[in-house]
């Protein structure tokens, strides 16, 4: 326990410094850990990530809208998927199919809170089934907590300072060409943009492409959407 509580005090600091994601690995017995800046599927984007399993398991829930980080950052509890294989297709029925393919077999999403502002959620993945256990969910929490406080600093600082940060963290997921995108293509086919971003995301499912590739091509105009 003494030495459980002095690798969580270490971690917490390493958190505060900095690195967002790693320090996790430390304390918890998981495979790879994502942050995710939580607004809506169009704005949201991976701040970091470990890894790209965990990269992959954000891309897939951005591109659909649908996911564990979804209820997690809309109910502000956690979510805890100990065996995704038995993913309840009733709630999420295409994500469940999406993430078959990934060596992820376990998923626990918790909401990062600063105060009742809700400001993203933080994605641990095992390559193993089975349950966190209560002392894993009490250490994430803690983990969480800090977490949230420092996305929360880094998503307040001028947008020079914030881009630069966001362009040194490995593992940074940049989604702003699918904002290009959804721009262009409100213009294309005069829709609001969440039309327009729901076109892109069913062309990409069509196609079985990722919403950010699809925004390439509109943008590169290799594609034009279909009015």
């Amino acid at each position: 326990m003494a030495q459980l509580s002095h690798d969580l005090h270490a971690a917490l600091r390493a958190i505060h410094g900095g690195d967002l994601c790693s320090p996790c690995l430390w304390v918890l017995p998981v495979s790879g850990v994502a942050v995710t800046a939580v607004t809506d599927p169009i704005n949201s984007r991976t701040f970091s990530a470990t890894d790209s399993v965990a990269a992959r398991l954000d891309e897939i829930q951005l591109d659909l809208g649908e996911g564990p980080c979804w209820q997690a950052f809309s109910t502000a509890r956690p979510v805890l998927i100990p065996d995704l294989r038995r993913c309840p297709a009733d709630l999420w029925p295409v994500f469940a199919d999406a993430v078959r393919p990934t060596v992820a077999r376990s998923l626990f999403v918790f909401p990062l809170l600063v105060g009742r502002t809700r400001v993203g959620v933080l994605s641990l993945y095992r390559t193993v089934p089975g349950a966190l256990g209560p002392a894993g969910v009490d250490t994430a929490c803690a983990l969480a907590g800090t977490v949230a406080r420092e996305l929360a600093t880094r998503l307040l600082e001028p947008a020079p300072t914030r881009l630069a940060a966001l362009s040194e963290l490995e593992g940074t997921m940049d989604r702003s060409l699918v904002y290009i995108a959804t721009g262009v293509t409100m213009v294309q086919l005069n829709l609001a943009a969440p039309a327009a971003f729901a076109r892109l995301q069913a062309h990409a499912f069509a196609a079985g492409s990722t919403v950010a590739d699809v925004a390439g091509q509109v943008i590169n105009h290799r594609l034009q959407l279909p009015s």
